[in-house]
């Protein structure tokens, strides 16, 4: 009876491992990516288009061992468009 509990208990311990290689969700919003799904922000810095003067805030975010890079794309100072995606 104790080695059935052992081997129940086990598999049930091991079997926790199965859906790990999956990435959390996300979506195309940084606050609802924390909000929601439990991202963290990591690190964020700016990229110049000089030669239209829009700015690309890149924001790197992590989750369970898992990064996504999110692009905001500004216009005139305004955000256009927002874009996650895993490397």
């Amino acid at each position: 009876m104790k080695k059935l509990l052992g081997v129940i208990f086990l598999s049930l311990l091991l079997s926790g491992n199965a859906y790990s290689n999956e990435i959390p969700d996300y979506i195309d919003d940084i606050n609802e990516n924390i909000k929601k799904y439990g991202w963290k922000i990591d690190d964020s810095y700016f990229m110049n288009n000089k030669n239209n003067g829009n700015f690309i805030e890149i924001v790197t975010m992590s989750n369970k061992g898992w990064i996504i890079k999110c692009g905001i794309f500004y216009v005139f100072e305004k955000i256009q468009r927002v874009t996650c995606g895993a490397p």
